[in-house]
């Protein structure tokens, strides 16, 4: 096969059979993969998240129940640390198990949808997502986006399985997978948008066809044969003797499978979204009606009371967001039975059943399904435009290419290939790509951890481009070459990963990127020399892209290394963001062994203020005389033999600083540098303009600087930190 012919022939050309290489590659990439997730997962400190989620999670483990509130995301997370927890203790490394464990599965999802990446784009994807950067830092990482990431990818998977085969098993395992999605995260709306949107434009004649009750031919399992008349003839009750089969109302029941998939993921998420109607509570504030709070309970229905039902307060707002909500349930109702009854019932059974007792805490906290199906999406539209983190609309323009480099590139390329050329499903790919950046990219909080998210489908696109370029080249002819670029490539990929981790001190580490550009220039030079002779220019850049996507893929390798394992503790990468600092977790060592001296960790006294208190919350989990101070009142007297105090209370630590025989500073959380934020006047105010764009761009010196900042990681600029003060009896 030449060409792009697979790109629109797929369908027809799938290989279902594993080769015994493939299985090999799969076990080798699915071990480092596990290696690079599961080694050492205690060694970097606790993030400010990753404090609360560990604690929350251990409150929970210790039978003390958990009440999900949409500040800390869904409540999947806490339960699954929790259960870590019972099984194999409580420490910093169980707290980020399961998180390493769906980092792995992520690895895992390509194979699934092998029939429709190909042979090599599985291959290729799941390379990719194991050797990624930034998710292999974040399945490192107790946050809840990996497990997000994840819901989102199976989603999409077992889309394309019931568009392929129509088999019901898809449904309910799709149902289930947004029932956890929804208890994991509120990006999930996003990702049901994005799906849902690309469904509605697929499916289009399925939907207006029967919006405008427009007639359709019927299938031949609605008709009835008559067999005293001829085969051309069949009898069709209330139409008589037709010729053919007759034109019949097109209705739920006879969608196409993508139609039906449609069906299936707008039925169970419009209740869901109840909560959108608060960004009309404008118009009903003047009656006392408030559909999304701003104080309080953030998000949560509130307003003029009406009555009280014990401690339950009945508000105006309680009233019309139960009506609202009530009425989209029966409306996705009456349209999923309308669909399928038996199917939509037994799907809609575990959506339900699984979403109740998650956010319920398994039946022990009923306060959880109001905060579930309303306050969930209430809070982050109250929250959008406070655009925590204060990042400007081009942040994942900086972070994405910075750390995603080689899935960025092709995922630009197949963009525009699968745009012109596509099928299908490769003009999914390319919309999930674009929709997704653009999103994310508007949302008012944009973090690091959200790149993930971005991550995913730019690498299912590259992996399919990969799958359709080896495809296209006809390697019966380029056995020697091959294997001589694959040499060559080796020797690059080694010279690149060894190296460039010696000591600074070493003379090849000096002169390493002249060096290595030369080696890639020559490796470059050479092959298209060979090709150019042989083969046709497209096929010599062909070669080319694959060759240096070895090279970047070990390069992605060698600083998701980095990244994870060297850097965490000490400020640098722009991913690393919040991070607990190693200074902190020393000063809890020393605390540790203090109060193990005085008699245990149970009857010894401590004194936090707030500003440091959420951040050690997990590490001084076992204290039980903790005083909770509020240092700006002068008059709350530290209790106990050790105060922890920020750096803002300095007024309180200068007036009992007496009491205390010594006192240390501290790094108490750090953020890396951020450079590349707006300069200009206003706080969401940007100073990009054309004038000084092109000025960056036009100096060589600014491109010889950037790159070698890319190359060498060297991110020198200030640091931006909290610190703190302990102060000792």
């Amino acid at each position: 096969m030449t060409g792009f012919c697979n790109i629109r022939c797929d369908l027809n050309t799938r290989d279902t059979k594993f080769d015994r290489w493939e299985i090999v590659f799969y076990l080798t990439i699915i071990l480092v993969a596990s290696a690079l997730r599961l080694w050492d997962l205690g060694f970097r400190a606790v993030g400010y998240d990753e404090s609360l989620h560990a604690f929350y999670s251990y409150q929970l483990y210790q039978g003390e129940g958990f009440q999900h509130t949409p500040l800390m995301h869904g409540p999947f997370q806490f339960h699954g640390i929790a259960l870590s927890f019972l099984l194999f203790g409580d420490n910093d490394y169980t707290f980020r198990l399961l998180h390493a464990l769906f980092g792995i599965g992520l690895v895992l999802l390509p194979i699934l949808l092998r029939d429709r990446l190909g042979k090599f784009g599985s291959l290729a994807t799941s390379a990719m997502i194991a050797f990624s950067p930034v998710l292999i830092y974040y399945s490192r990482y107790a946050r809840n986006d990996i497990f997000m990431v994840f819901w989102t990818a199976a989603l999409v998977i077992f889309m394309w399985k019931y568009i392929d085969e129509g088999k019901s098993r898809y449904v309910y395992l799709s149902s289930i997978t947004l029932a956890l999605a929804f208890a994991t995260k509120e990006t999930t709306f996003l990702s049901v948008f994005i799906i849902c949107s690309y469904l509605i434009v697929i499916s289009s004649t399925d939907w207006i066809t029967w919006l405008l009750r427009k007639p359709s031919l019927g299938s031949s399992k609605d008709l009835t044969v008559d067999m005293t008349a001829t085969l051309e003839y069949r009898y069709w009750p209330g139409y008589g003797y037709l010729y053919g089969e007759p034109l019949l109302r097109h209705t739920l029941a006879r969608f196409s499978n993508t139609g039906s998939f449609l069906i299936l993921l707008v039925t169970l998420t419009v209740p869901q979204i109840s909560a959108v109607f608060s960004v009309f509570q404008k118009y009903v504030v003047d009656n006392g009606v408030i559909l999304a709070n701003t104080s309080g309970a953030i998000g949560a229905p509130a307003g003029d009371l009406l009555f009280s039902i014990g401690e339950l307060s009945v508000t105006k707002g309680i009233i019309l967001a139960a009506i609202i909500l009530i009425m989209l349930l029966g409306l996705s109702v009456t349209v999923g039975v309308r669909w399928d009854r038996s199917l939509w019932l037994r799907a809609a059974g575990l959506f339900y059943i699984t979403w109740m007792l998650l956010f319920t805490t398994f039946l022990t906290n009923f306060v959880g399904f109001g905060s579930g199906i309303w306050q969930s999406l209430g809070y982050w539209i109250v929250q959008h435009g406070e655009r925590r983190g204060d990042q400007p609309w081009y942040y994942y323009l900086i972070i994405a290419p910075w750390y995603e480099t080689l899935p960025f590139v092709l995922s630009l390329i197949s963009v525009i290939i699968f745009v012109i050329k596509g099928n299908k499903f490769t003009r999914f790919l390319a919309y999930w790509v674009v929709v997704t950046f653009i999103l994310y990219s508007w949302a008012g909080e944009k973090m690091p951890w959200l790149l993930v998210n971005i991550s995913v489908p730019m690498i299912f696109a590259s992996g399919k481009l990969i799958d359709i370029t080896i495809n296209s080249i006809n390697w019966k002819k380029l056995r020697l070459i091959w294997s001589i670029q694959a040499v060559l490539a080796s020797l690059a990929c080694i010279w690149l990963l060894v190296l460039y981790l010696v000591s600074e001190n070493n003379w090849l580490n000096q002169d390493l990127r002249f060096l290595s550009i030369g080696l890639v220039a020559m490796l470059l030079g050479y092959l298209y020399f060979i090709l150019s002779r042989k083969l046709s220019p497209g096929t010599g850049l062909k070669l080319v892209m694959m060759t240096i996507s070895c090279i970047m893929l070990v390069f992605g390798l060698r600083l998701g290394w980095n990244i994870s394992y060297t850097s965490t503790n000490t400020p640098g990468e722009l991913i690393v963001y919040a991070q607990g600092s190693a200074e902190a977790r020393d000063v809890i060592d020393d605390i540790n062994e203090i109060a193990e001296k005085s008699g245990g960790v149970s009857e010894f006294g401590l004194s936090v203020d707030r500003d440091t208190y959420w951040g050690l919350l997990w590490y001084i989990r076992e204290y039980d005389n903790v005083s909770y101070l509020d240092t700006s009142d002068l008059s709350n007297e530290p209790y106990g033999s050790v105060l922890l105090v920020s750096e803002n209370s300095q007024k309180f630590s200068d007036k009992y600083r007496d009491q205390y025989t010594s006192n240390q500073e501290f790094m108490y959380l750090w953020w890396p540098s951020e450079w590349y934020k707006p300069c200009g006047v206003y706080r969401f105010q940007g100073c990009l303009n054309v004038s000084n764009v092109a000025d960056a761009v036009s100096k060589k010196s600014n491109w010889r600087d950037l790159l070698h900042l890319y190359w060498r990681r060297d991110l020198s600029a200030p640091v931006l930190s909290h610190n703190a003060e302990v102060h000792y009896d």
